[in-house]
């Protein structure tokens, strides 16, 4: 089964999953030189452990947004949005 494969499964039946895809996926236009950095963080969403996946998103996006571009201010808005976003949609997870 590939990866394609595996992660529109999985979007069938995990919100949470979908939302971090999709978060990745607005992303990938913004720059071309993050878009194996930002394939990795998808595959990384894909074979985390549930108990760890909500921390390891956010700081591994965080970290992507803010540290490997010189003009960041595109993606950290687009992060600013998703947490807020996230935090409506799944209560209690971040804090």
């Amino acid at each position: 089964m590939s990866l394609s494969h595996l992660t529109q499964s999985r979007c069938l039946t995990d919100n949470k999953f979908k939302f971090y895809i999709e978060t990745l996926e607005e992303l990938k236009p913004l720059s071309n030189d993050l878009v194996p950095k930002i394939n990795g963080l998808q595959n990384l969403v894909l074979h985390a452990a549930p108990e760890i996946i909500d921390k390891t998103f956010w700081l591994n996006t965080y970290n992507l947004c803010f540290n490997n571009l010189s003009d960041n201010s595109k993606y950290m808005e687009i992060f600013q949005d998703k947490v807020g976003e996230f935090k409506q949609i799944f209560p209690g997870i971040l804090k």
